[in-house]
């Protein structure tokens, strides 16, 4: 992975909010369904924003100033998951005292991977159904100057693969964020009433669907 400094244009002593908002305006125009933009610049600004927002993975990449792994991007990505849901959970009106919040997250994390696995089957039922009918599709230049179906339905190819490979992403960190739980425990509190994993949290989406309609 390349500076993260560099991959979002900012000095090493930037604040928390001087890093967002590069990352955002960088993120506006490496997004895949701009032109110009790619999935690759947009996982190197993803990693690079997953490091840099993390306090811990930030001070052991400033003090060392090693590029982290994959696997360690990875393991950034994940902490940084679960610390938006746990937070979430926290911040949840009407909490049952008796919530077990750690059964909570891994309950939320695997309906989230069920959600997103039946989104990428959709993708891919998607696509095999537009490579049918781009051999059925046939061009005559005559009245038009360019094949601009042909055109719509490579667009449509290209935001199914996009999404799949977004999903495919998610789906490795939400993987690797169930494992981190296991260290985890939630003590109940001494009461008659059950402990209740589940639990409504503040809305939080994992976005990944490509475009290309």
């Amino acid at each position: 992975m390349s500076d993260p400094y560099e991959t979002l244009g900012v000095s090493p002593d930037a604040s928390k909010e001087e890093i967002k908002r590069a990352y955002r305006r960088r993120a506006a125009k490496a997004h895949p369904d701009r032109k110009g933009g790619s999935a690759e610049a947009m996982k190197q600004l993803n990693t690079a924003y997953a490091l840099l927002s993390d306090d811990a993975a930030r001070e052991r990449y400033d003090t060392g100033g090693e590029q982290p792994s994959a696997q360690q991007s990875l393991e950034v990505e994940a902490s940084k998951m679960l610390s938006e849901l746990f937070s979430s959970a926290l911040d949840a009106s009407d909490l049952p005292e008796q919530t077990d919040l750690i059964g909570a997250l891994r309950a939320r994390l695997n309906n989230e991977r069920h959600n997103i696995q039946s989104q990428i089957g959709k993708l891919r039922a998607k696509m095999r159904s537009d490579e049918k009918q781009m051999k059925r599709l046939k061009y005559r230049k005559n009245r038009t100057s360019h094949d601009f179906l042909s055109h719509v339905l490579k667009q449509r190819t290209r935001g199914a693969v996009i999404g799949i490979e977004r999903g495919e992403r998610v789906l490795e960190i939400m993987a690797l964020a169930l494992e981190m739980l296991d260290d985890f425990s939630w003590e109940p509190l001494k009461s008659d009433e059950p402990a209740r994993p589940a639990l409504r949290m503040r809305h939080h989406t994992f976005v990944f669907t490509g475009g290309g309609s």
